[in-house]
């Protein structure tokens, strides 16, 4: 019957033509179509923070980071980050709290297949802290605080950004428009004003 079949298929359509395939496109489009995909996600990190204030004096923390990518190449970042350091002084220690939030915008782009450096400009808010622990009677503590707010610049390069987990390093600067200067006798002032940096390195999940 099949011979048959097959032979009265011939009689009726002696040049059966199959329905194209469609094409594939290529690995190139393909590559991009994925990356396009898994770059709109949603990335956490939890972050080891070193900040520099103006008057040289450092300060360490940490805290946590989210970034939102709404195109391949574009993303918008938040944080929250807390740094303190005690602080020598001729006639005693200052200690300094700084916590602080930001949100900015970002664009990054891929170098190979492993490293994706990212460049973000946004604001970086919070408060400031001092209190000042004398080492005898001779010294007046004093406390000094308030809010400082101004703008941030960061440079982020995440290795092997595509993995779930992945490590992050960035570096920061930015200016207090507000800010808090802490006048200490016999000794530099400390000063949350001004110019400021930071360094950074965080641990990432995508």
């Amino acid at each position: 019957m099949l011979v048959v079949a097959s032979w009265s298929e011939l009689q009726s359509n002696p040049e059966p033509r199959a329905p194209a395939a469609t094409p594939l496109a290529p690995p190139a489009a393909r590559e991009a179509a994925r990356a396009a995909v898994a770059d709109r996600s949603l990335e956490l990190a939890a972050a080891f923070d070193v900040h520099v204030l103006s008057s040289g004096d450092v300060l360490f923390g940490g805290g946590a980071r989210a970034a939102v990518w709404i195109s391949p190449a574009i993303f918008l970042r938040f944080d929250a980050l807390a740094d303190y350091a005690e602080l020598d002084r001729a006639a005693g220690r200052v200690a300094v709290i700084m916590p602080s939030v930001s949100a900015a915008i970002g664009a990054s782009r891929w170098i190979g297949a492993s490293l994706r450096p990212a460049i973000s400009l946004g604001l970086r808010g919070g408060y400031v802290r001092m209190n000042g622990i004398a080492d005898g009677t001779a010294a007046t503590p004093f406390h000094q605080q308030g809010a400082w707010l101004g703008p941030e610049v960061a440079l982020q390069v995440s290795a092997w950004a595509r993995a779930r987990v992945h490590p992050i390093l960035g570096v920061a600067a930015g200016t207090h428009l507000l800010g808090v200067r802490g006048t200490v006798d016999n000794g530099p002032d400390v000063e949350a004003v001004g110019v400021w940096g930071a360094v950074s390195a965080a641990v990432a999940v995508r």
